[in-house]
């Protein structure tokens, strides 16, 4: 099936929509899925997709999706660049890391299991 710039084609992905990674077939027609079904060779799922999965397509292509990054500045929110609602995410984040450096890393010094196990959380972190 062709397209009007003659870009169709099938790409190989991963369903984005939770932790299962089922894995997904999408036909593409430019930038636009013209279909959604399961990849019978995905190793996790064989195929398989959930109601989320099989419904990609519709979510893609919601007028409603959000496109761009977003900031609120009082009671408006307003489209900015990735660069620019990357540091937005620095300006925010970065006090609060500098309040709880002590805290972080008592808690993340040491192997995963000793960070994971029981004993760890009687520690206060």
């Amino acid at each position: 099936m062709a397209t009007a710039n003659g870009d169709t084609r099938t790409v190989y992905r991963t369903c984005p929509l939770c932790e299962a990674t089922c894995g997904l077939q999408l036909r593409l027609e430019g930038r636009d899925i013209s279909l959604v079904r399961g990849d019978r060779d995905d190793v996790f799922s064989h195929g398989f997709l959930c109601p989320k999965g099989t419904a990609l397509k519709q979510l893609e292509s919601d007028p409603d999706r959000l496109r761009r990054p977003q900031v609120r500045r009082g009671d408006a929110w307003n489209e900015v660049s990735w660069d620019d609602a990357f540091a937005e995410v620095e300006w925010g984040l970065t006090p609060i890391l500098d309040r709880t450096a002590a805290t972080r890393s008592r808690c993340t010094s040491g192997t995963r299991t000793s960070t994971t196990s029981p004993a760890s959380s009687t520690t206060g972190c």
